[in-house]
């Protein structure tokens, strides 16, 4: 085993026991909490989907709660089980080549695909700022 494959595999074994960890202990009682908020405003799940796409291409449903805040991390915390399905890392990745940062997913949403892609280029030259 290379040393990339051993930090892959490792990486993945800490992504499933920290989502384990959450999604027993404090996702069922932030979920009983949401959904009560989210029946009382309105009628509809607690919990959307909307399909991203990693930086490789492959497409999943990032599932949220349905809140007004959507960059929340209570609003994220459903995110816990596309973690332990393995569609999406625990951090953003680093690529070993160019050594840049790659955003983990891109929404495929045309409303906010304009403003993600703005955020993305504002990060990079944020980054090499930080660089000089």
């Amino acid at each position: 085993m290379t040393k990339i494959e051993f930090h892959r595999a490792f990486g993945r074994i800490i992504e499933i026991l920290i989502s384990f960890f959450f999604l027993l202990t404090v996702f069922p009682i932030i979920y009983i909490v949401m959904a009560v908020i989210v029946k009382r405003r309105s009628a509809g799940p607690a919990i959307v989907t909307s399909i991203r796409r990693r930086d490789d291409g492959y497409e999943y449903d990032a599932l949220t709660f349905r809140v007004d805040n959507k960059d929340s991390f209570i609003a994220r915390m459903p995110q816990l089980i596309n973690l332990l399905r393995g569609d999406i890392p625990l951090t953003i990745t680093a690529t070993y080549d160019t050594g840049s940062i790659v955003a983990p997913s891109i929404p495929l949403d045309p409303s906010t695909q304009e403003q993600t892609t703005n955020n993305i280029e504002n990060n990079v030259d944020i980054e090499q700022d930080f660089r000089s």
